[in-house]
């Protein structure tokens, strides 16, 4: 740009105008002050994510690994009979709820129960639950052998015990 062009475009311009660019300043933005509550806030609220965390690591809703030994010795297990004879049951494990036994493992369960509960009537292929307390031992036909049965539940197709009236 030429010299006289400049000059005149200066000479247009309002001297106001640019005395007030030159002082202009633009506002800054505030800092936002923390305040007690919102730092006593913030605290509580990752104390609580920390704490729920904790928690759901530790809670499980009947997921239990197989092999890991569950309070007192007692397990539970869902299963299906495969024979049935006068003081005990062959069933295969197909639900492995509480305890070490493992899902397709074949056990011999003795059907008498430690608990009031009486044994319902079962038929060949009925799923069953099943509640005991000990170890379970190993044969020679590689059979699992369980001898301190507490109850054992008649299951629905939904997998649900099936509850009967005494009367």
């Amino acid at each position: 740009m030429k010299v006289m062009t400049l000059a005149e475009a200066i000479g247009g311009i309002d001297d106001d105008l640019v005395s007030g660019a030159i002082v202009y300043q633009p506002k800054r933005a505030k800092k936002w002050k923390h305040s007690k509550w919102a730092m006593w806030g913030a605290f509580a609220a990752c104390l609580c994510l920390v704490v729920g965390v904790f928690i759901m690591t530790h809670i499980q809703t009947g997921q239990e690994q197989p092999g890991v030994e569950s309070p007192a010795g007692q397990g539970c297990f869902n299963a299906t009979v495969l024979e049935i004879t006068d003081d005990s049951i062959l069933v295969e494990c197909y639900d492995s709820i509480v305890g070490g036994i493992s899902v397709g493992k074949k056990i011999q369960v003795s059907t008498n129960n430690i608990s009031s509960e009486r044994v319902p009537n079962l038929k060949l292929g009925d799923n069953i639950r099943i509640l005991y307390i000990g170890n379970v031992s190993e044969n020679e036909k590689e059979l699992l052998i369980l001898e301190n049965t507490i109850s054992i539940f008649l299951l629905d197709e939904n997998g649900e015990v099936i509850i009967e009236d005494v009367n």
